[in-house]
């Protein structure tokens, strides 16, 4: 009987582990956006998911961007803040002070004084229906359901509490209170009856000289978490609107983002979170039974993200991740139930024709090459190629002995073995 050909090597070099890699899908301005510069994500009643970019806004339908709508002419300004509120209406704060709301089918504008004009930073909706918008250099615009200007301050007036400060976003406490960022850290504001307007009640000191851009509900009452620009995150906790009953704990510093720039945190679903870190990427955190971090994971360029400056975070109704991006468009996260890997380390060409799993390695053949992964997840790869004695010829399939010896099965030039060790 004619013998296999056997394969004799002495030793593997271990290299590298998987390549992992994500789909994302990418929209920028070969797919049809109308300007690559993207910032708020927001996705209406209808499911059709609006972007705010350098050139005003568009609309997305999954196929086709639009932006040409009825009613008002809205501001080809950037909207760096967007709101879905109660009622289905869509709100967005621009650049240039003014709001623009989506509502059956149309938009409406809505003009600030000329004084009161400054890059809207933040929407909210309280508990009444009342919106509240935050704007940057003017302070805070009150906005009563029938869409009219019902509170509006001189920002000039040295009695606005909001005077000479940089606004950044805000949270409407259960209790009424704001807690609103700044460049110098996070104060707390309540509103005076007799006054018929807000006043500072204090700053959490914690956090003071802390330049806070991102602040959010967690996913538990009397919670938030904060976003800094160059201190990383902290998780704030407490009521009311005396800064003695709020306690600052600063976390994610065993992943490595203790001094991230941090602008967009999105909790999805009660384990999960999403933070972005300016240049380096997008971290997918797990939470605890208690809400506390746990597993990290990093998705940057390295694996599949197409860009590591991410302005804004955004979980569609389906559950898909989007990521704005200032000069990369949008990206989409669909679906993380599969994962793509790849085998040859720096190729394009990333054919797998055969795969064998023996115990904790798994072996993967390919056009006259074969990849060893041992250990779990992506483990430690070696290779076998045709300076190893693989004939010039595709692996088509692999099968292993109780003696761990291998066997080759190749498209044209026959059967091999690689004994074990």
């Amino acid at each position: 009987m004619k013998s296999l050909p056997v394969l004799i090597f002495t030793f593997f070099l271990p290299l590298a582990g998987l390549s992992q890699t994500y789909q994302f899908s990418s929209y920028g301005l070969d797919e049809g956006m109308f300007d690559k510069f993207t910032y708020t994500i927001n996705q209406d009643q209808q499911g059709f998911l609006w972007i705010g970019t350098g050139k005003g806004l568009c609309r997305f339908d999954g196929r086709v961007f639009d932006n040409e709508f009825k009613g008002d002419s809205i501001p080809i300004s950037i909207a760096h803040a967007s709101l879905l509120d109660s009622r289905g209406r869509l709100w967005f704060g621009h650049e240039n002070g003014l709001l623009s709301v989506y509502e059956d089918g149309a938009f409406r504008l809505i003009e600030p004084s000329d004084n009161h004009r400054s890059k809207i930073t933040a929407i909210r909706e309280d508990e009444s229906g009342k919106i509240l918008v935050l704007c940057q250099q003017s302070g805070l615009l009150v906005i009563d359901q029938d869409l009219n200007i019902i509170h509006e301050r001189d920002p000039e007036d040295q009695e606005n509490p909001f005077a000479d400060k940089f606004l950044y976003d805000f949270q409407i406490t259960p209790g009424g209170n704001l807690l609103v960022t700044t460049q110098d850290g996070l104060s707390i504001f309540r509103f005076n009856e007799d006054l018929g307007s807000y006043i500072q009640t204090g700053i959490l000191s914690a956090l003071q000289y802390l330049n806070v851009q991102e602040l959010v509900k967690s996913i538990y009452e009397d919670e938030y978490w904060a976003g800094t620009a160059d201190e990383g995150m902290f998780r704030i906790t407490g009521s009311g609107f005396d800064p003695e009953g709020y306690s600052v704990e600063k976390i994610g510093l065993e992943a490595g983002i203790e001094y991230a720039s941090i602008s967009s945190i999105v909790f999805d679903g009660e384990r999960r979170v999403w933070v972005n870190s300016l240049s380096e990427g997008i971290y997918r955190f797990d939470l605890d039974e208690m809400g506390k971090l746990g597993a990290s994971l990093l998705f940057n360029v390295d694996n599949g993200l197409p860009s590591e400056y991410i302005e804004q975070i955004f979980v569609d109704e389906e559950g898909n991740q989007w990521f704005s991006s200032p000069g990369n468009g949008i990206s989409v996260l669909r679906d993380q139930a599969f994962t793509f890997y790849n085998i040859w380390k720096d190729e394009a060409y990333t054919d797998v024709s055969a795969v064998y799993v023996d115990g904790d390695t798994r072996w993967f053949g390919g056009a006259g090459r074969i990849a060893s992964v041992r250990g779990g997840g992506v483990g430690t790869i070696t290779y076998l190629d045709r300076s190893n004695g693989l004939p010039d010829d595709k692996v088509t399939a692999l099968y292993t002995d109780e003696q761990h010896n291998l066997y080759i099965g190749t498209e044209k030039k026959g059967l091999y073995k690689k004994n074990a060790g």
